[in-house]
């Protein structure tokens, strides 16, 4: 189907509230659907898997989420950044971003820039504690010209692939 009929069959097939894992693989819409960034929503949430979105460019912020400790990131050929970021500081929270992320793959990323649109510490406002007990990270094929800053110092780490 058209980008536009995939956008409407995921966007009204929004999952149970109880929802532990989510896997999508091979959407081709443009938007990702409203449900995805309602971090209320899918409190619950421990893994996120997305595979193959071929006109994806940036996602939402799957950061606010309590219980995600697994994110798989995988084979989007247009994808620059993982996470859009608002430019109002006083939306910016003091809560850690990712608090329980423990594994992070990202593969097949070839346009990939970098993790946020815009980082925290480029404003004047301290930005939040990103990635605390984050042990695992894996870049094959990524499109990433210099570390990301949200990915230097973090003092739990314990494997980095690359």
């Amino acid at each position: 189907g058209s980008s536009g009929d995939n956008e409407m069959l995921l966007e009204g097939f929004q999952p149970n509230a109880n929802l532990r894992s989510l896997q999508i693989d091979g959407y081709r819409g443009e938007r990702i659907p409203s449900w995805i960034d309602d971090n209320h929503y899918f409190s619950n949430l421990e893994e996120i898997g997305i595979v193959n979105w071929g006109t994806c460019v940036c996602f939402g912020a799957f950061g606010r989420l309590p219980h995600l400790k697994h994110l798989y990131i995988e084979v989007l050929s247009n994808l620059e950044y993982v996470e859009s970021t608002t430019t109002d500081p006083s939306a910016l929270s003091a809560a850690p971003l990712f608090p329980s992320l423990e594994e992070l793959t990202l593969r097949c990323l070839p346009k990939l820039k970098g993790w946020r649109t815009m980082c925290a510490s480029s404003s004047s406002v301290a930005g939040p504690i990103i990635f605390p007990r984050l042990r695992y990270i894996q870049l094959r094929s990524v499109g990433l010209e210099i570390v990301p800053e949200e990915f230097q110092g973090l003092s739990s780490l314990q494997y980095l692939g690359i």
